[in-house]
């Protein structure tokens, strides 16, 4: 899907200031655009996106840009009982307002998915073991989520072709989608290119698209395992396996999830276990420093 641009004069609107003064940032780099063979500029909604984070722009009109409004919200922690209770009730518009809100306001992705996202289904699925919340209410709530993170998507740059490329997958019967897509939003915040390899996929499926497309990093997110523990970890291992080369280009593998124990998590000899999306962030950092 190619990226919704804007002219300065829609721009203008949504952010109450005039037409020259976007003209302006457009021309001196501070809001990036192309132009058309016309000589006619357009802003993609990845460069607006930016600078609304950047300067902390008021929107005016944040419908024109299919934005949000940008009054300012508490903290993540504190957001997290207004999340939870959106999801269950199915608030799709809410959920949408108050994640892409806290975004706007420079919010990274791992951030939301650490101390925001990620609490309140972790509080969806205690509740459900507790009787409180039924099925039917989860899977409205990851079907919310998953618009809403799909949108957010729309709001991040496309890296260059020659970023550095990183594989996403779930290991067989993980059909999860909200934690591997928070991993490729993470990723692609940080400049990598993203090839989501599919979800519940076998190991050696997941094998077969490394040696495919030579990513730096593969990433694996484990909500859910079916195989026994030690089964899955051997396996693994025998993919990631850090102690048998020791070639800089070899790919990466980070493993990370809810069904991650910490007795697992001694055993695997993968170059990253990790706990939350930030420990992935910085990781990652230390990738691309090294290319």
């Amino acid at each position: 899907m190619p990226p919704a641009t804007y002219t300065p004069k829609q721009i203008a609107q949504a952010l109450g200031v005039s037409e020259s003064s976007v003209k302006r940032w457009v021309d001196s780099g501070r809001l990036p655009a192309a132009k058309t063979a016309g000589g006619h500029r357009k802003v993609p909604l990845s460069s607006i996106a930016a600078f609304v984070r950047e300067t902390g722009h008021d929107l005016a009109e944040p419908a024109v840009l299919g934005m949000v409004a940008t009054s300012r919200r508490p903290s993540l922690a504190s957001s997290q009982n207004e999340l939870y209770d959106a999801l269950v009730d199915g608030l799709e518009s809410r959920v949408r307002e108050i994640v892409l809100s806290h975004y706007q306001q420079g919010e990274s992705p791992q951030a939301l998915g650490d101390e925001l996202i990620g609490p309140a289904f972790r509080r969806i699925g205690e509740s459900w073991a507790a009787g409180d919340v039924a099925v039917h209410q989860e899977r409205r709530a990851c079907e919310a989520m998953m618009t809403t993170l799909h949108e957010l998507r729309r709001w991040i740059a496309t890296p260059p072709d020659d970023a550095p490329l990183a594989i996403v997958a779930t290991p067989p019967l993980d059909f999860a989608e909200v934690p591997p897509r928070l991993v490729e939003l993470t990723l692609l915040a940080a400049g990598w290119r993203v090839v989501a390899a599919g979800r519940g996929l076998p190991l050696s499926e997941i094998q077969e698209s490394v040696s495919r497309h030579a990513p730096r990093l593969v990433c694996l997110s484990v909500t859910h395992l079916e195989s026994p523990s030690a089964d899955f970890v051997s396996e693994l291992n025998e993919m990631a396996c850090p102690t048998a080369s020791r070639d800089a280009a070899r790919p990466r593998y980070a493993v990370g999830g809810g069904a991650i124990t910490p007795e697992m998590a001694t055993r695997l000899r993968c170059d990253l276990v990790a706990t939350y999306l930030g420990e992935l962030s910085r990781y990652q950092g230390t990738l691309v420093g090294a290319v």
